[in-house]
């Protein structure tokens, strides 16, 4: 759960203040609210899941309640989508790298150091590593992305914010299917199931981690928009950085939006890291391998040349997400677990 709040900082700064205002406009900070209802009742289907099946991974779930054949198939259809997500990550750190600090600097040096560097620790660490990291870092990343806040909030202003009226509902709506597709990765992350421990709690930390998680995208989207408007947010392509160029404590603490690149670099790091031991995981069930670490550097490879062709520029990028990205993490996020759940109730096997 730590490792969840950690590795969602990057997809939350970057894409849902653009997004959410350019459909909810100034009552884009409610759409947070939406998405944790829609939340609730996948952690209640993973829960009963996983404790049904304490010993097993999310795909070896899938073969017990769907039967080998479909089980294999929509194993191989995860695949297929998680290596889209990997490249769609891959390429999001040299565009807002080049775009936020770096614009002298050839992109594709920001993948192949990443790369290199997730390859290493994926190689030498493992799951257990990279969740400690998570772990350890997760109180860093939420003071400093709170100080931030704080500071910028002598430049918010309540019309920006106003007014509410029924009228937002449908907006809200429709805006938070973007806030839902980024929190889809918290359900995601229970492909990794067996690697877990004390899946008795996963009820208890789930929602209290959902709830953390919409407490803090609520602060983020205040934050921006009631700064820059709900306009300027959605036609800005990094609209946090923005905010926080914005700051100047007593004229003497400004320029520290490198804290915050320093903060995506990280964070970019580990969303990166445990997509790759998702997809060996998958790898792992669906070709019953006994390890899978031959299959790091090609699996690298391939993302960063995929990377290369998507990533041209960070209109591409946002095309893609909007088009393809938010309804496949919406499936696979939320659809599929409660499809899971549905099927094994009928078929007795929950």
């Amino acid at each position: 759960m730590f490792l969840y709040l950690v590795i969602t900082f990057t997809p939350v700064v970057r894409v849902i203040p653009q997004a959410t205002a350019g459909v909810a406009k100034q009552a884009a900070w409610l759409t947070p609210f939406v998405s944790f209802a829609f939340l609730l009742p996948v952690i209640f289907a993973l829960k009963c899941i996983l404790n049904k099946y304490p010993d097993k991974s999310f795909t070896g779930i899938l073969e017990v309640i769907f039967g080998r054949f479909i089980g294999k198939t929509v194993t191989f259809a995860y695949i297929l989508f998680f290596i889209m997500l990997l490249v769609v990550n891959v390429a999001g750190i040299s565009n807002k790298l080049v775009i936020s600090m770096y614009p002298a600097v050839d992109p594709a040096a920001f993948m192949l150091a990443m790369l290199v560097v997730v390859g290493f620790a994926v190689y030498k660490g493992g799951f257990t590593v990279i969740t400690r990291m998570g772990e350890v870092f997760l109180p860093l990343v939420m003071v400093v992305f709170l100080i931030l806040s704080a500071l910028s909030g002598q430049n918010i202003k309540l019309g920006r914010l106003t007014p509410i009226s029924y009228l937002d509902i449908v907006p809200v709506m429709k805006a938070s299917l973007s806030v839902t597709a980024v929190q889809a990765h918290l359900p995601i992350l229970f492909l990794l199931s067996d690697y877990f421990n004390n899946k008795e709690k996963i009820g208890k930390y789930g929602t209290s981690t959902a709830l953390l998680a919409t407490f803090l995208c609520v602060v983020l989207l205040v934050t921006v928009v009631g700064i820059l408007g709900a306009e300027t947010t959605a036609n800005t392509p990094l609209p946090f950085m923005t905010t926080v160029r914005l700051i100047s404590v007593f004229e003497s603490i400004e320029r520290i939006e490198p804290v915050v690149v320093m903060l995506w670099i990280f964070t970019d790091f580990l969303i990166i890291s445990v997509l790759l031991i998702s997809l060996l995981n998958m790898y792992r069930s669906m070709f019953n391998l006994s390890q899978t670490r031959s299959f790091i550097v090609i699996s690298l490879i391939i993302f960063y040349f995929m990377a290369m062709m998507l990533g041209r520029n960070m209109f591409e990028i946002t095309r893609f997400l909007e088009v393809f990205l938010y309804p496949e993490l919406i499936i696979w996020g939320y659809v599929l677990p409660l499809i899971v759940f549905i099927t094994g109730k009928i078929r007795r096997l929950l």
